[in-house]
């Protein structure tokens, strides 16, 4: 059985909205990566993660920007996460806004556990 690891499709969505706001068409990238369009209007679908890597990598190349994910990364707001941003937005408080971060990164396997 070969491993096939997928990354929600919202984690992508910042680069979509980046080159939304450039003006830059991104739908070829799409459909060359065949990262299906349902993404943007599911935003919690699966994708394969070589896929969406593939996305970004042909939309730094579209625009001529090796720093692409990182200036895409700087205007990203956390809303623009799907479900997952969503809920560390309605944090009453830090703590808790950093608690879920904490434990969505445990559960990811990103994190070791503290002690």
């Amino acid at each position: 059985m070969t491993f096939n690891p997928r990354v929600r499709g919202s984690a992508y969505l910042p680069f979509v909205h980046f080159m939304e706001r450039l003006g830059v068409p991104y739908q070829r990238a799409m459909d060359r990566t065949i990262i299906p369009a349902l993404v943007l209007e599911d935003q919690e679908a699966l994708v394969p993660v070589y896929l969406a890597h593939s996305f970004v990598e042909s939309c730094a190349r579209n625009i001529g920007l090796p720093d692409f994910g990182f200036i895409a990364g700087r205007e990203a707001r956390i809303e623009d996460l799907g479900a997952f941003g969503r809920s560390v937005v309605r944090s009453l408080t830090l703590h808790d806004a950093l608690g879920k971060i904490h434990l969505r990164l445990k559960r990811a396997g990103d994190v070791s556990p503290t002690t």
